[in-house]
């Protein structure tokens, strides 16, 4: 078994990306524990390892409705899922997680005095190899346990076949990957603000005057009816309207902005409220963006709240021997892990011995750790990692004293977000990708061929056009 850094032994609500508002809870696995209908009478509080197969199966508790918001309701909950770490694995398969219905106590439930269960909004999963998180949809039991608070008595974990694996329980102090449940909720409405001041009078008339459309559709609205779009809309000039612009077809853009102007902009946005969005798009992709020099520009600081996808990436700075002349790129470092890494240089003492002491948060963000060491200056030395990292130290040893040793650790993403949402290094493309491509062009295939091209033609063919030599 792999040794691993300690986890959370709490309950885990994770916040998912959405076009809603969502939020997250945080509450307390309570119990965990085996039985056993091999040894009938036997008590496995304190076991700091959970079997499920070969006799055993494995009972969980999540104390769920005492830091839920007062009044939560379980359409509120957008996604429940149960986390499972397998540490060892003898015989992969499938297992079933059935709803538990009656009372169980941690230190006295045996297999003699099991608690009932029932089928009712059962989940299954599939175990197939170890140091792996494994997800299971619990949105139905949740949302039942959030109806009925006193009916929540856990979940029974159980082999089908001869599923045999085993999982840490919160008891287990040095490898510490026991039971998560993964929650997110979306947000109830807030009161309504106060009113905000009058503004100031606008214009007679209101709403979107007219607009032209190739020179020949002219159309008109008003304030309180605006104006609708079939297709896509060229406005020249400056359009000045605080009324809703929409669009009736499936195929159109919502809104398509352009300037010949060498410096204008297709659109300006201006979100100077407190909290407020200078552009706010939803979609399969929320904006697509294609331009002549860069698809995007972005004078401060970005934020992804999610995973960022790319194809390259770098640094790109004034070079620090010519800044008016050069630019410096150097490439990003990347990994088909979420890897973090962590270096220095220490000196062994007359002992021959130095220890690393890493920073607070390092046991509760990383696990898998890896160790590099190189010794420096021109006396001949050997180093070695004499013991591996524990409490946020490892300990090299060299044998000479007063050694200079250049180290580097690297460590695998542990926390909450990281473990929900590991990339996947190899996928299959889903159906309405296949046969296309990224970047056709670097396979000497026709632009056709393009994702971009498939989800938006007008848009592709316009950008082919431009491309093309004068």
């Amino acid at each position: 078994m792999k040794t691993f850094v300690r986890c959370t032994s709490t309950l885990i609500a994770l916040l998912l990306l959405s076009s809603s508002a969502l939020y997250a809870q945080q509450t307390v696995l309570t119990g965990d524990t085996q039985i056993n209908s091999a040894a009938t009478t036997t008590n496995y509080a304190k076991s700091t390892t959970l079997q499920v197969g070969g006799g055993y199966s494995t009972l969980l508790l999540f104390d769920i409705s005492s830091l839920l918001p007062t009044g939560t309701t379980p359409s509120q909950v957008e996604h429940a899922n149960l986390v499972i770490f397998p540490d060892s694995v003898t015989t992969p398969g499938t297992i079933a997680v059935d709803r538990v219905t009656s009372t169980w106590g941690e230190s006295a439930v045996t297999y003699a005095n099991k608690p009932t269960t029932t089928t009712t909004g059962a989940a299954t999963a599939t175990i197939n190899t170890a140091d792996k998180y494994v997800q299971i949809s619990l949105t139905g039991i949740v949302q039942s346990w959030i109806g009925n608070p006193s009916g929540n008595y856990g979940v029974e974990l159980f082999a089908n076949g001869g599923t045999n694996f085993l999982m840490d329980s919160k008891e287990n102090t040095s490898t510490g990957h026991n039971a998560l449940l993964l929650i997110t909720l979306s947000s109830p409405a807030g009161p309504a603000g106060p009113a905000g001041a009058t503004g100031p009078q606008g214009p007679a008339g209101g709403g979107l005057a007219s607009v032209s459309h190739n020179s020949s559709f002219t159309g008109s609205g008003s304030s309180s009816s605006p104006l609708a779009l079939s297709s896509a809309v060229t406005i020249p000039g400056t359009l000045t309207t605080t009324d809703t612009i929409t669009t009736t077809s499936s195929s159109a853009n919502g809104f398509y902005a352009a300037t010949s102007n060498a410096v204008g902009n297709g659109i300006y946005a201006d979100g100077s409220g407190t909290f407020g969005y200078g552009v706010y798009a939803t979609g399969y992709y929320g904006i697509y963006a294609e331009g002549t020099g860069k698809a995007g520009y972005f004078d401060g600081d970005v934020y992804v709240g999610g995973t960022l996808s790319k194809a390259g990436g770098s640094f790109k700075i004034d070079h620090p021997l010519d800044p008016e002349n050069k630019y410096l790129s150097h490439s990003f470092v990347e990994s088909p892990d979420m890897m973090n890494i962590y270096n220095g240089n220490v000196v062994t003492d007359a002992s021959g011995t130095a220890i690393v002491t890493m920073p607070d948060y390092f046991d509760a963000l990383n696990r898998d750790f890896r160790y590099q060491l190189t010794v420096v200056g021109e006396q001949f030395a050997q180093a070695r990692v004499a013991s591996k990292m524990a409490n946020r130290s490892f300990i090299i040893r060299t044998d000479k004293p007063n050694i200079e040793v250049s180290w580097q650790v690297t460590g695998i993403r542990q926390d909450a977000w990281a473990n929900a949402h590991r990339i996947p290094v190899e996928e299959d493309k889903p159906e309405k990708e296949r046969g296309l491509y990224l970047h056709p062009e670097l396979y000497q295939q026709p632009i056709e061929k393009s994702e971009v091209w498939a989800l938006r033609p007008e848009m592709t063919r316009k950008m082919a056009e431009q491309s093309k030599p004068q």
